[in-house]
Protein backbone atom coordinates (compact mmCIF):
# COMPACT_ATOMS: atom_id res chain seq x y z
CA UNK A 1 0.00 0.00 0.00
CA UNK A 2 1.38 3.13 -1.18
CA UNK A 3 -0.39 5.18 1.65
CA UNK A 4 2.04 7.69 3.89
CA UNK A 5 1.04 6.18 7.25
CA UNK A 6 1.34 7.86 10.49
CA UNK A 7 4.43 5.93 11.91
CA UNK A 8 2.50 5.43 15.09
CA UNK A 9 -0.24 3.36 13.44
CA UNK A 10 2.48 0.92 11.75
CA UNK A 11 3.88 -0.47 14.78
CA UNK A 12 -0.18 -1.29 16.29
CA UNK A 13 -1.66 -4.73 16.62
CA UNK A 14 -5.31 -4.92 16.28
CA UNK A 15 -6.85 -6.12 19.13
CA UNK A 16 -7.55 -9.81 19.28
CA UNK A 17 -10.84 -10.50 21.46
CA UNK A 18 -12.12 -14.06 22.43
CA UNK A 19 -12.95 -16.10 19.89
CA UNK A 20 -16.69 -15.88 18.92
CA UNK A 21 -18.86 -18.43 19.05
CA UNK A 22 -19.60 -18.25 15.33
CA UNK A 23 -16.26 -18.53 14.60
CA UNK A 24 -15.94 -21.56 15.79
CA UNK A 25 -19.06 -22.85 14.50
CA UNK A 26 -17.89 -22.21 10.84
CA UNK A 27 -14.43 -23.75 11.46
CA UNK A 28 -15.70 -26.77 13.26
CA UNK A 29 -19.27 -26.94 12.40
CA UNK A 30 -20.52 -27.82 16.30
CA UNK A 31 -23.67 -27.18 17.65
CA UNK A 32 -22.91 -27.06 21.45
CA UNK A 33 -20.49 -24.05 22.21
CA UNK A 34 -20.23 -22.97 25.97
CA UNK A 35 -17.59 -19.59 25.66
CA UNK A 36 -15.63 -18.85 28.12
CA UNK A 37 -13.55 -16.65 26.62
CA UNK A 38 -14.71 -12.85 27.52
CA UNK A 39 -16.24 -12.45 30.56
CA UNK A 40 -19.40 -12.05 29.41
CA UNK A 41 -22.50 -12.74 31.62
CA UNK A 42 -23.82 -16.40 31.62
CA UNK A 43 -27.07 -15.37 32.98
CA UNK A 44 -27.59 -13.57 29.84
CA UNK A 45 -29.28 -9.82 29.69
CA UNK A 46 -31.39 -8.43 32.41
CA UNK A 47 -34.94 -9.15 31.96
CA UNK A 48 -36.09 -5.80 32.55
CA UNK A 49 -33.52 -4.27 29.78
CA UNK A 50 -34.89 -7.11 27.43
CA UNK A 51 -38.45 -5.74 27.89
CA UNK A 52 -37.46 -1.74 27.50
CA UNK A 53 -35.69 -3.05 23.96
CA UNK A 54 -38.39 -4.44 22.64
CA UNK A 55 -40.51 -1.27 23.27
CA UNK A 56 -37.64 1.09 21.81
CA UNK A 57 -37.21 -1.13 18.91
CA UNK A 58 -39.49 1.30 16.51
CA UNK A 59 -38.03 4.29 17.45
CA UNK A 60 -34.35 3.21 16.04
CA UNK A 61 -35.00 5.18 12.92
CA UNK A 62 -34.24 8.43 15.35
CA UNK A 63 -31.17 9.52 16.80
CA UNK A 64 -30.40 9.30 20.96
CA UNK A 65 -30.89 12.48 22.99
CA UNK A 66 -27.01 13.47 22.47
CA UNK A 67 -27.03 14.99 26.09
CA UNK A 68 -28.10 11.34 27.28
CA UNK A 69 -30.31 13.67 29.99
CA UNK A 70 -32.27 10.68 31.32
CA UNK A 71 -29.72 7.87 31.59
CA UNK A 72 -27.53 10.29 33.05
CA UNK A 73 -30.28 11.60 35.71
CA UNK A 74 -30.78 7.88 36.46
CA UNK A 75 -26.71 6.93 37.02
CA UNK A 76 -26.77 10.05 38.98
CA UNK A 77 -28.83 8.84 41.61
CA UNK A 78 -27.73 5.71 41.31
CA UNK A 79 -24.12 6.39 42.17
CA UNK A 80 -24.83 9.44 43.99
CA UNK A 81 -22.83 11.46 42.00
CA UNK A 82 -24.04 14.98 40.27
CA UNK A 83 -24.59 14.24 36.53
CA UNK A 84 -22.64 16.63 35.22
CA UNK A 85 -20.13 14.74 36.31
CA UNK A 86 -20.42 11.89 34.23
CA UNK A 87 -19.49 11.02 30.46
CA UNK A 88 -20.81 8.16 28.60
CA UNK A 89 -19.26 5.98 26.08
CA UNK A 90 -19.36 3.28 23.55
CA UNK A 91 -18.24 0.85 25.62
CA UNK A 92 -15.03 1.60 28.45
CA UNK A 93 -12.62 1.24 25.47
CA UNK A 94 -14.12 4.63 23.82
CA UNK A 95 -13.21 6.05 27.35
CA UNK A 96 -9.81 4.96 27.71
CA UNK A 97 -9.61 6.25 24.13
CA UNK A 98 -10.85 9.61 25.10
CA UNK A 99 -8.76 10.38 27.94
CA UNK A 100 -5.97 9.04 26.18
CA UNK A 101 -6.64 11.42 23.48
CA UNK A 102 -6.74 14.03 25.97
CA UNK A 103 -3.13 14.30 27.02
CA UNK A 104 -0.76 12.04 25.24
CA UNK A 105 1.36 13.27 22.08
CA UNK A 106 4.87 12.38 21.20
CA UNK A 107 7.34 13.53 24.06
CA UNK A 108 4.70 12.72 26.87
CA UNK A 109 4.59 9.34 28.66
CA UNK A 110 2.21 7.11 29.74
CA UNK A 111 2.61 4.23 32.59
CA UNK A 112 1.16 0.94 32.05
CA UNK A 113 1.59 -2.54 33.83
CA UNK A 114 2.56 -5.37 32.26
CA UNK A 115 0.17 -8.29 32.51
CA UNK A 116 -2.78 -6.23 32.09
CA UNK A 117 -5.96 -4.55 29.97
CA UNK A 118 -4.66 -4.72 26.16
CA UNK A 119 -5.97 -1.25 25.39
CA UNK A 120 -3.91 0.58 27.30
CA UNK A 121 -1.31 0.14 25.26
CA UNK A 122 -3.03 0.68 21.82
CA UNK A 123 -4.43 3.89 23.02
CA UNK A 124 -0.71 5.10 23.99
CA UNK A 125 0.33 3.62 20.65
CA UNK A 126 -2.35 5.85 18.61
CA UNK A 127 -1.46 8.85 20.53
CA UNK A 128 2.10 9.29 21.31
CA UNK A 129 3.76 5.91 20.21
CA UNK A 130 5.35 2.69 21.43
CA UNK A 131 8.36 4.54 22.89
CA UNK A 132 6.19 6.22 25.08
CA UNK A 133 5.10 3.68 27.13
CA UNK A 134 6.80 2.78 30.75
CA UNK A 135 6.38 -0.40 31.58
CA UNK A 136 6.06 -1.99 35.27
CA UNK A 137 6.15 -5.44 35.81
CA UNK A 138 3.40 -7.45 38.17
CA UNK A 139 4.92 -8.71 40.79
CA UNK A 140 5.48 -12.80 41.13
CA UNK A 141 1.89 -13.43 41.88
CA UNK A 142 0.58 -11.04 38.91
CA UNK A 143 -0.22 -8.35 41.07
CA UNK A 144 0.01 -4.35 40.37
CA UNK A 145 3.26 -2.94 41.33
CA UNK A 146 2.62 0.40 42.99
CA UNK A 147 6.31 0.56 44.18
CA UNK A 148 7.44 0.42 40.51
CA UNK A 149 4.79 3.29 39.90
CA UNK A 150 5.81 5.30 42.42
CA UNK A 151 9.69 5.25 40.80
CA UNK A 152 8.12 5.64 37.09
CA UNK A 153 6.47 8.53 38.16
CA UNK A 154 10.38 10.07 40.09
CA UNK A 155 11.73 9.72 36.92
CA UNK A 156 12.71 12.61 34.74
CA UNK A 157 10.34 11.72 32.11
CA UNK A 158 7.27 14.04 31.10
CA UNK A 159 4.71 11.34 32.60
CA UNK A 160 0.66 12.56 31.16
CA UNK A 161 -0.83 9.72 32.02
CA UNK A 162 -0.86 6.35 34.08
CA UNK A 163 -3.76 3.41 33.80
CA UNK A 164 -4.50 1.36 36.59
CA UNK A 165 -7.32 -1.35 36.89
CA UNK A 166 -8.99 -2.39 39.69
CA UNK A 167 -9.90 -5.54 39.63
CA UNK A 168 -7.16 -6.26 37.04
CA UNK A 169 -8.02 -8.39 33.73
CA UNK A 170 -6.82 -10.63 33.08
CA UNK A 171 -4.98 -11.83 36.55
CA UNK A 172 -8.35 -10.94 38.68
CA UNK A 173 -5.74 -9.15 41.33
CA UNK A 174 -6.75 -6.32 43.34
CA UNK A 175 -5.18 -3.12 45.02
CA UNK A 176 -6.57 -2.75 48.59
CA UNK A 177 -8.33 0.39 49.11
CA UNK A 178 -5.84 2.09 51.27
CA UNK A 179 -2.94 1.15 49.24
CA UNK A 180 -4.37 2.69 46.25
CA UNK A 181 -5.59 5.56 48.01
CA UNK A 182 -2.20 6.97 49.00
CA UNK A 183 -1.31 6.41 45.72
CA UNK A 184 -3.23 8.43 43.96
CA UNK A 185 -3.19 10.80 46.71
CA UNK A 186 0.44 11.45 46.51
CA UNK A 187 0.59 11.46 42.15
CA UNK A 188 1.15 14.75 41.37
CA UNK A 189 -2.00 16.64 39.78
CA UNK A 190 -0.71 17.17 36.51
CA UNK A 191 -0.69 13.48 35.65
CA UNK A 192 -3.71 12.16 34.87
CA UNK A 193 -5.08 8.98 36.75
CA UNK A 194 -7.22 6.13 34.66
CA UNK A 195 -8.38 4.16 37.22
CA UNK A 196 -10.83 1.15 35.57
CA UNK A 197 -13.21 -0.57 37.42
CA UNK A 198 -14.89 -2.81 34.52
CA UNK A 199 -15.53 -5.65 37.74
CA UNK A 200 -16.17 -4.13 40.12
CA UNK A 201 -19.64 -5.47 41.04
CA UNK A 202 -17.72 -8.25 41.14
CA UNK A 203 -15.28 -7.69 43.77
CA UNK A 204 -15.96 -8.33 47.58
CA UNK A 205 -12.42 -8.72 49.39
CA UNK A 206 -12.76 -6.80 52.76
CA UNK A 207 -10.17 -4.66 52.06
CA UNK A 208 -11.95 -3.59 48.16
CA UNK A 209 -12.90 -0.56 47.62
CA UNK A 210 -14.16 1.44 44.38
CA UNK A 211 -12.31 5.06 43.69
CA UNK A 212 -15.81 6.33 42.88
CA UNK A 213 -15.77 8.53 45.97
CA UNK A 214 -12.11 9.55 45.87
CA UNK A 215 -13.20 11.95 42.71
CA UNK A 216 -14.57 14.34 45.29
CA UNK A 217 -11.12 14.70 46.17
CA UNK A 218 -8.98 14.15 43.44
CA UNK A 219 -9.19 16.28 39.76
CA UNK A 220 -6.80 14.47 38.06
CA UNK A 221 -9.04 11.49 38.46
CA UNK A 222 -10.82 9.52 35.89
CA UNK A 223 -12.62 6.29 37.18
CA UNK A 224 -14.24 4.06 34.16
CA UNK A 225 -17.33 1.45 34.61
CA UNK A 226 -18.74 -0.91 31.99
CA UNK A 227 -22.62 -2.20 32.00
CA UNK A 228 -20.90 -5.07 29.69
CA UNK A 229 -20.24 -6.97 32.52
CA UNK A 230 -22.66 -7.80 35.17
CA UNK A 231 -25.17 -5.94 33.65
CA UNK A 232 -25.28 -8.37 31.08
CA UNK A 233 -25.02 -5.28 28.25
CA UNK A 234 -21.64 -6.28 26.39
CA UNK A 235 -22.88 -6.13 22.66
CA UNK A 236 -25.10 -2.94 23.39
CA UNK A 237 -21.64 -0.99 24.47
CA UNK A 238 -22.24 1.07 27.44
CA UNK A 239 -19.54 2.34 29.46
CA UNK A 240 -19.92 5.63 32.08
CA UNK A 241 -17.24 7.63 33.47
CA UNK A 242 -16.84 9.63 36.62
CA UNK A 243 -14.68 12.73 37.30
CA UNK A 244 -15.41 16.17 38.59
CA UNK A 245 -17.40 18.70 36.22
CA UNK A 246 -13.75 20.47 35.03
CA UNK A 247 -12.47 17.35 33.26
CA UNK A 248 -15.89 15.86 32.18
CA UNK A 249 -16.22 19.04 30.00
CA UNK A 250 -12.40 18.41 29.04
CA UNK A 251 -13.27 15.19 27.76
CA UNK A 252 -16.52 16.30 26.13
CA UNK A 253 -14.43 18.03 23.16
CA UNK A 254 -13.21 14.84 21.84
CA UNK A 255 -16.41 12.84 22.42
CA UNK A 256 -18.35 11.49 19.53
CA UNK A 257 -21.76 12.39 18.95
CA UNK A 258 -24.74 10.10 19.68
CA UNK A 259 -21.63 7.84 20.93
CA UNK A 260 -23.98 5.56 22.81
CA UNK A 261 -26.53 4.27 20.82
CA UNK A 262 -30.53 4.86 21.61
CA UNK A 263 -31.15 1.74 22.19
CA UNK A 264 -28.14 1.00 24.53
CA UNK A 265 -28.98 3.93 26.50
CA UNK A 266 -32.75 2.96 27.10
CA UNK A 267 -31.67 -0.77 27.90
CA UNK A 268 -29.35 0.81 30.41
CA UNK A 269 -31.38 2.42 32.50
CA UNK A 270 -33.44 -0.74 32.25
CA UNK A 271 -30.57 -2.99 33.79
CA UNK A 272 -29.37 -0.47 36.65
CA UNK A 273 -33.07 -0.67 38.01
CA UNK A 274 -32.52 -4.72 37.88
CA UNK A 275 -31.17 -4.97 40.97
CA UNK A 276 -32.54 -8.64 41.42
CA UNK A 277 -30.86 -9.39 37.92
CA UNK A 278 -27.44 -8.43 39.35
CA UNK A 279 -27.62 -9.81 42.87
CA UNK A 280 -28.37 -13.11 40.98
CA UNK A 281 -25.21 -12.51 38.77
CA UNK A 282 -23.00 -11.89 41.46
CA UNK A 283 -24.00 -14.83 43.68
CA UNK A 284 -24.14 -16.97 40.52
CA UNK A 285 -20.51 -15.97 39.99
CA UNK A 286 -19.15 -15.86 43.60
CA UNK A 287 -20.67 -20.11 43.78
CA UNK A 288 -18.98 -20.68 40.25
CA UNK A 289 -16.07 -19.32 41.17
CA UNK A 290 -15.32 -21.59 43.79
CA UNK A 291 -16.24 -24.40 42.19
CA UNK A 292 -13.72 -24.02 39.26
CA UNK A 293 -11.01 -22.82 42.04
CA UNK A 294 -11.57 -25.64 44.06
CA UNK A 295 -11.55 -28.88 40.79
CA UNK A 296 -9.20 -26.62 38.53
CA UNK A 297 -6.74 -26.57 41.79
CA UNK A 298 -7.74 -30.16 42.62
CA UNK A 299 -6.94 -31.36 38.85
CA UNK A 300 -3.25 -30.20 39.25
CA UNK A 301 -3.32 -26.26 38.14
CA UNK A 302 -2.48 -23.31 39.31
CA UNK A 303 -5.54 -21.12 40.13
CA UNK A 304 -4.95 -17.17 40.89
CA UNK A 305 -7.36 -15.87 43.38
CA UNK A 306 -9.49 -13.18 41.45
CA UNK A 307 -11.98 -10.61 42.34
CA UNK A 308 -14.03 -10.98 38.54
CA UNK A 309 -16.33 -13.00 37.07
CA UNK A 310 -13.08 -14.79 35.62
CA UNK A 311 -9.76 -16.92 36.92
CA UNK A 312 -6.55 -17.42 35.47
CA UNK A 313 -4.54 -20.31 35.80
CA UNK A 314 -1.79 -22.07 34.57
CA UNK A 315 -2.08 -25.59 33.76
CA UNK A 316 -0.36 -28.48 34.06
CA UNK A 317 0.31 -29.14 30.18
CA UNK A 318 1.15 -27.02 27.30
CA UNK A 319 -2.20 -24.13 26.99
CA UNK A 320 -1.70 -23.79 23.07
CA UNK A 321 -2.31 -27.64 23.13
CA UNK A 322 -4.90 -28.03 25.79
CA UNK A 323 -7.20 -24.89 24.23
CA UNK A 324 -7.28 -26.13 20.83
CA UNK A 325 -8.52 -30.08 22.21
CA UNK A 326 -11.04 -27.74 24.68
CA UNK A 327 -12.25 -25.95 21.15
CA UNK A 328 -12.78 -29.08 19.30
CA UNK A 329 -15.42 -30.30 22.36
CA UNK A 330 -17.29 -26.68 21.91
CA UNK A 331 -15.33 -25.23 24.46
CA UNK A 332 -13.83 -21.45 24.07
CA UNK A 333 -11.50 -20.38 26.79
CA UNK A 334 -9.08 -17.18 26.19
CA UNK A 335 -5.06 -18.07 25.61
CA UNK A 336 -3.15 -15.21 27.64
CA UNK A 337 -0.36 -14.44 25.03
CA UNK A 338 -1.47 -11.30 23.95
CA UNK A 339 -1.01 -10.38 27.54
CA UNK A 340 2.79 -11.68 28.17
CA UNK A 341 1.34 -14.19 29.98
CA UNK A 342 1.63 -17.06 27.86
CA UNK A 343 1.75 -19.91 30.10
CA UNK A 344 -1.55 -18.83 31.14
CA UNK A 345 -5.08 -18.89 30.65
CA UNK A 346 -8.36 -16.94 31.47
CA UNK A 347 -11.24 -19.11 32.19
CA UNK A 348 -14.80 -17.01 32.28
CA UNK A 349 -17.26 -17.71 35.17
CA UNK A 350 -20.15 -19.68 33.60
CA UNK A 351 -23.30 -21.31 34.47
CA UNK A 352 -23.12 -24.37 37.27
CA UNK A 353 -23.85 -26.67 34.04
CA UNK A 354 -21.40 -25.09 31.84
CA UNK A 355 -18.04 -24.80 34.88
CA UNK A 356 -19.24 -29.32 35.40
CA UNK A 357 -19.10 -29.76 31.62
CA UNK A 358 -15.70 -27.90 31.97
CA UNK A 359 -14.43 -29.70 34.39
CA UNK A 360 -15.54 -33.25 32.69
CA UNK A 361 -14.00 -32.42 29.86
CA UNK A 362 -11.09 -31.12 31.35
CA UNK A 363 -10.49 -34.31 33.05
CA UNK A 364 -11.31 -36.55 29.54
CA UNK A 365 -8.11 -34.32 27.89
CA UNK A 366 -5.71 -34.84 30.75
CA UNK A 367 -6.31 -38.42 30.38
CA UNK A 368 -4.72 -37.95 26.25
CA UNK A 369 -1.79 -36.27 27.91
Amino acid sequence: MSLKLNKRVEKIRPYIPGKPEEVLRRELGIDRIIKLASNENPLGTSPKAIEALKKEITKSYFYPDDTYYSLKNKLSKHYNVPADWIILGSGSVELIKMAANLVLDEGKYAIVSKNSFLMYKKVVQEFAGDEYIIWVDTTEDYEYDLKGYEKALNSDKNISILFIANPNNPTGSYIPAKKLYNFIKNTPEEVLIILDEAYVEYADAEDYESGLQWIKEFPNLFLIRTLSKAYGLAGLRVGVGFAQKELIDILMKVRLPFNVSRLAAVAAEAAIDDKDFLELSFKTNKKGKEFLYRELTNIGFKVFPSQTNFLMFIPSVNPKILIKKLEKEGIILRPLDPFEIPEAIRITIGTMEQNKILIETLKKILKEF
